[in-house]
């Protein structure tokens, strides 16, 4: 199942009424990414509260608030989706290696 794609930036701007601008809003992004990395929060309320304090969104509308948290989900949808695609690779090339056959050395060496 593909992820929800993130919000349009440039909706997102225009939503922001001002509050943000380009940069702004991809450093956004970068403390939703660094924060569910870090494990710093598990919510969009938690991402919300995060970009208060950098005060950035600190005046976030209904709408705004709306967006970056659909923004929260996307982004822990496309990250939980790499992580279970890492996962299964890691773990077909874990079966690969313990279905090959191993040499005795034990044996060769006598």
């Amino acid at each position: 199942m593909s992820p929800d794609p993130l919000p349009d930036f440039g909706h997102v701007l225009l939503l922001s009424r001002g509050e943000l601008d380009a940069a702004e809003l991809s450093e956004c992004h970068g403390v939703l990414c660094g924060m569910i990395c870090g494990e710093n929060g598990n919510t969009a309320q938690d991402f919300m509260s995060h970009l208060s304090t950098l005060e950035l969104a600190v005046e976030a509308g209904t709408s705004l608030h709306d967006v970056m948290s659909e923004a929260f989900d996307s982004t822990m949808q496309q990250l939980a989706e790499r992580y279970d695609a890492v996962m299964d690779e890691e773990n077909a090339k874990a079966e690969t290696a313990a279905s090959e056959p191993t040499t005795n050395l034990a044996k060769e060496t006598s």
